[in-house]
Formats: structure tokens, sequence, C-alpha cells
């Protein structure tokens, strides 16, 4: 009797166990899909022109895939030669062209100093918290978790 009882209680575990793991699955999908949508998004607009960008219905794929949209790369030369045609911009910036390198420059150069001035204060204050005891026993986690967060 202790067998039987044994094995249909193992066999509701292993049933549970299945339906936990589909279930587990299933909203793994569901968050990944989530979290890759607007990727998708931002990437098939971009092939797209100007009036298909907010078409209604939403075209999702191009028409060699059975979409309704035909992909360009107007938007990327575009981007790649002159950005700020003056549309929708005052007469004194729009006889200005900015290119799209002087844009990555800056963004290299900013990134580029926060970078170094994170890993100088990074240095001093993880030489400091391995040399002295400061803060008691689990400051040092404290500080990454915090960090990490």
């Amino acid at each position: 009797m202790t067998n039987d009882a044994s094995a249909r209680a193992e066999m509701s575990f292993a049933k549970r166990y299945n339906l936990f793991f589909w279930f587990r699955h299933a909203a793994l999908l569901l968050w990944a899909i989530m979290i890759m949508f607007p990727i998708f998004w931002m990437i098939s607009t971009s092939f797209k022109d100007s009036g298909d960008w907010v078409a209604w219905p939403p075209n999702w794929f191009p028409s060699f895939v059975g979409g309704g949209y035909e992909p360009t790369l107007h938007n990327y030369r575009q981007i790649f030669s002159i950005v700020g045609h003056g549309e929708g911009l005052s007469r004194e910036y729009a006889e200005q062209a900015f290119t799209i390198w002087g844009a990555v420059r800056d963004s290299m150069v900013v990134s580029s100093i926060s970078a170094l001035i994170a890993l100088l204060l990074g240095t001093f204050l993880a030489y400091s918290i391995s040399r002295f005891n400061v803060g008691g026993k689990y400051f040092r986690y404290m500080i990454l978790t915090i960090r990490m967060v």
C-alpha cells in the first residue's frame, strides 16, 4: 500500500513539475517577445518610407516576406549624409547641416570621459575599501549590490 501511495505522490510531483516547466517556458517566451518587439519595430520602421511609419493597420514585414511595404535604404542614406534639412526648424538652424559623424564624435568624447572618471573614482574607492575595514562586515556587498541596481 505504501508503494502505491508513493507512486501516486511521485507521479503527481512529475505532473506538477511538467506543468510548471511548460508554464515557465511560456512565460519566458512571452517576456522575450515583449522585450524584443520594440527592437523589431525600430528596425522594421527604419526600412520604411516616412508615409509608411504611421500606416494603419501597421505593416510589420516587407513585401518580399508577405508584408505591405517596400523596403528602402533612403533613411540610412539620409542619416549618414546630412541630417537636419530644416524641416520644422527655425531659419537660423535650417541653414546649418549637421553630419552624423559629428554627433558620433561628441558621444564618444562624452562617454570616454565619463568612463574614465568612473574608472578612476572606482579604483580609489575599491583600494580604500579593500585596505581598511570600513562600514562593517557587509559594506562591500552592499556597495556592490547598490552599484548593480
